[in-house]
């Protein structure tokens, strides 16, 4: 919200009134400064990005390791801060066992990182696709799909599971959807941080007989509430979509208020990222197609482990903004859309891997100087190497457009394979003015879970 001072006058001839009016002019004039430097990121336009501005915006991230383990051990990462404390998570699996557990560790203020505990509620037997994020009074809530393990690749009473860090002392696991016994199952959660004491959750329904299908055929996005710090949610709300629709992720904007991004393969093996806006916990209109195209297929050349098509999304100016892996000539590529100028439509750009390179998992975050971080994974075809990268977004000067920086390496690849799965989508977690994230290292010889932190 923006916010601006009112202006006041005064006609007193009075010195003391005149020295008087003379401080309110000024404590106005900074507050309306202040104001406008004190605006979230989120509410404010997208900056001019030119190449001199692109140096200077794009520091290198803070970078740790998180755990170093056997070949093909860490998977499916995230990470969040809170407090002074750090949090990453990841889907693990014990060597020679395709066993997959979300495991959390945590850093208390620069000290070692140290393993918490597994996200796997008593009953289910394997969890997976982590998500995080980071409530305004600093609980952590790490998010994750759970199941009965009954069937190596099929999701038999799949469920969503949170689990709440108050600090790394203190958690509570619980079952926030429970399909066990529905004929019904959930997959691909995901969660995100609302105003105050809101959390928000999301995940795509399908029924039994898709249970062994990449996307059921006929998947639908749920959206659930919490008004309590994820402590409880109410029903979910299901957005109605034709197709296979999944990889739901949620930008909040206000109590109740959110923009939600998905992706959605229907018959003709036909891609669509879909934008939708829910208020006061409703959808209010149709899911809106902002980009179309084909899903990558299930294994890229080169790449030893399945691959899989979902969004990521920010807010910009109090709009959407979406980034999404792009599948063309045999490559993939990441696409952006930032919001135009007018605030009525978006502008597009893709961007293309360096050759013999494919570009996986984009996430997207708004940096406090109005540019946008992008992140991403790099597959190198040639080595089945996986390593990662960022660059700077921004708009053009006529507003018309969007440009990007040259990319800077966060990790260099690692000669593979390494990965049972690489991940679905990734998260740029917001906690003040610093965007954080967890990237998981495979190689022949060893795995590693890295964490990132852009900011002061």
């Amino acid at each position: 919200m923006y916010r601006t001072s009112q202006r006041r006058q005064s006609g007193s001839r009075a010195p003391l009134i005149a020295l008087a009016v003379i401080l309110i002019v000024l404590i106005a004039v900074l507050a309306m400064r202040g104001g406008s430097s004190s605006q979230p990121v989120s509410a404010r336009p997208l900056a001019v990005l030119t190449l001199a501005s692109a140096s200077a915006a794009h520091a290198s991230p803070t970078i740790s390791i998180v755990a170093t383990k056997p070949q093909f051990e860490f998977g499916e990462s995230v990470g969040g801060t809170s407090q002074g404390d750090r949090f990453a998570a990841a889907t693990t699996w014990n060597p020679g066992v395709q066993q997959a557990v979300v495991r959390v560790w945590s850093q208390h203020k620069g000290q070692n990182w140290q393993f918490v505990q597994p996200v796997l509620p008593a009953g289910f037997h394997r969890s997976y696709d982590p998500t995080i994020a980071t409530t305004s009074n600093g609980t952590v809530v790490v998010g994750a799909g759970i199941d009965l393990n009954k069937r190596l690749y099929c999701i038999d009473g799949g469920s969503v599971a949170i689990t709440r860090f108050t600090s790394p002392e203190s958690s509570k696991t619980r079952v926030i959807d429970d399909r066990r016994g529905t004929g019904t199952f959930d997959d691909r959660p995901t969660v995100a941080a609302g105003i105050g004491n809101d959390v928000w959750a999301g995940w795509s329904r399908g029924i039994a007989a898709h249970a062994c299908e990449t996307v059921g055929g006929t998947d639908q996005i749920q959206i659930a509430f919490s008004h309590d710090n994820g402590q409880t949610f109410g029903a979910p709300v299901t957005v109605p979509s034709r197709g296979a629709n999944f990889g739901v992720q949620i930008a909040p904007i206000g109590s109740a208020d959110a923009y939600i991004t998905w992706a959605q393969i229907i018959p003709g093996n036909t891609l669509n990222v879909l934008v939708a806006e829910i208020r006061n916990g409703k959808l209010v209109a149709a899911p809106q197609v902002i980009g179309t195209g084909i899903p990558l297929p299930a294994s890229l050349n080169g790449a030893s482990f399945p691959l899989f098509t979902a969004p990521s999304i920010l807010i910009v100016n109090r709009r959407p903004g979406v980034a999404w892996p792009t599948y063309s000539g045999g490559v993939s590529r990441i696409t952006v859309a930032l919001p135009n100028a007018a605030r009525t439509g978006w502008n597009t750009t893709t961007i293309a891997p360096s050759p013999g390179n494919d570009d996986l998992l984009p996430a997207i975050g708004i940096l406090p100087n109005s540019t946008v971080l992008l992140t991403y994974a790099v597959h190198v075809a040639s080595n089945d190497a996986v390593g990662y990268e960022s660059r700077v977004i921004g708009a053009t000067a006529d507003g018309t457009g969007i440009t990007a920086s040259a990319p800077t390496q966060i990790r260099a690849p690692i000669r593979g394979p390494g990965f049972h799965e690489l991940g679905e989508l990734s998260q740029l977690s917001p906690n003040g003015s610093t965007l954080s994230t967890a990237f998981a290292l495979g190689g022949a010889t060893r795995s590693q879970l890295v964490f990132a932190t852009w900011g002061p």
